[in-house]
């Protein structure tokens, strides 16, 4: 009996045994193993504590994707795909610049019915380099001619330093930062934001340090416009307005290229000179009208304004230095002015007189109509513009008959 019951267990191993090898056979011939290469894609973590340790990537484009050899029935490989498996790339393990190989996490898969032959590579080579950041002057530059009559007064911008971080290498060959402005076509007060480049020491642009960066900028330009003296009143009687003169007599002014376009002059507050007697000097205040602003110009402007008052000056002339006029052309008179001398007192003010001279002075006595005899007859002068004579003169004229000694004789 246990002879027997031996023989049957020996049957039932064999037999399953062969019915395994049977089962295994039919799957390697309907669903055999086979190999299969997949490119998986790497899952980027932790770029960003590069540069908390003062690390940047020198270059990016370091390979993103490994070769995975995979092995498994066919059946499972053909429902496999690239997403099946997770590789990392963990920039947190590197701790300076002379990191250059991270080795790669995984591959790692969601099913257990394949094996990985092979993953190439195994790490991923970068080139880092140690972030440097340093601070640069912003130099704004002015190009451009302004239109006529105005100036610029001020320029001025933010930021005026800009810091800029990236490898030791590229900064260290950072030059300057510079954006230009052209004026020409501004008026008035502008604001302006403007991109700037970068430059190397060579002074080529480097482009990619100069992308996000500009600057805000107000410029000022004012206009020049004259100041006009405003007057009221008129001097005392027998005083006059010689000249005026203001300091200063133009005005810088600023404001919006509104405001500004529609000034031509600045006003002084009116000056009264009623009943003046002497010279004036004194201060006036500008009027400015709205939204404008003085620009290196005083608020109160010098006035000076001379008076002057009438002045008589007498000028004395000969008999030879009167003309006679309108005497008969026959020539059967003869005129002779009796005064040896004629003193004419002339009026004006007191500068103009200081330049009368006497030959400005004509003197004449018209004699039309006059007969034998000894007349008194007015004294014409004749004098330059802004005099007047002060009284009026006589001379006394001795008019004769001429004796023709051959009329007689005959």
């Amino acid at each position: 009996m246990k002879d027997f019951l031996s023989k049957d267990t020996t049957i039932k191993i064999f037999s399953v045994v062969i019915a395994i090898l049977l089962w295994l056979y039919a799957l390697n011939t309907s669903d055999p193993f086979d190999t299969r290469k997949f490119y998986v894609s790497l899952r980027i973590q932790n770029e960003d504590t590069l540069e908390e340790k003062g690390l940047v990537l020198k270059n990016k484009d370091y390979r993103k994707n490994i070769e995975v050899l995979v092995r498994g029935r066919t059946e499972a490989l053909r429902n496999l795909t690239s997403d099946d498996f997770t590789a990392i790339l963990d920039f947190s393990k590197v701790e300076s610049e002379k990191d250059t190989k991270i080795r790669i996490e995984g591959p790692y898969y969601n099913t257990n019915e394949i094996t990985i032959l092979d993953v190439n590579p195994k790490v991923i080579e970068v080139e880092l380099e140690k972030l440097k950041k340093k601070s640069f002057p912003v130099d704004v530059q002015v190009e451009g001619e302004l239109q006529a009559g105005f100036k610029l007064v001020g320029l001025s911008y933010a930021p005026e330093f800009v810091e800029i971080d990236n490898m030791e290498s590229v900064i260290d060959t950072v030059a300057s930062i510079k954006t230009t402005v052209n004026i020409s076509n501004y008026t008035g007060t502008v604001d302006i934001n403007k991109e700037c480049k970068v430059y190397n020491k060579d002074g080529k642009e480097i482009p990619s340090l100069g992308k996000n960066i500009s600057v805000n900028i107000r410029i000022e330009i004012a206009k020049e416009v004259p100041i006009r003296l405003e007057v009221k009143g008129s001097p005392a009687k027998e005083h006059f307005e010689e000249k005026r003169s203001i300091t200063p007599s133009k005005a810088l002014i600023k404001g919006s290229p509104e405001v500004l376009a529609k000034i031509t002059e600045l006003k002084t507050e009116p000056v009264d000179i009623s009943n003046a007697t002497e010279s004036i000097n004194v201060t006036s205040p500008l009027v400015l009208p709205q939204g404008v602003t003085l620009v290196d110009t005083p608020q109160d402007i010098k006035v000076n304004i001379s008076i002057e008052n009438n002045e008589i000056r007498e000028f004395s002339f000969t008999r030879d230095e009167i003309a006679l006029t309108n005497t008969l052309e026959d020539n059967s008179l003869e005129y002779q002015i009796k005064n040896d001398t004629v003193t004419v007192r002339v009026k004006g003010r007191q500068s103009l007189l200081n330049s009368l001279r006497k030959s400005d002075i004509k003197l004449r006595v018209n004699v039309a109509g006059y007969k034998e005899g000894i007349h008194r007859v007015p004294l014409d002068v004749s004098l330059p513009s802004g005099f007047s004579r002060v009284d009026e003169q006589f001379v006394e004229v001795n008019i004769k008959k001429v004796f023709n000694e051959e009329a007689e004789t005959e």
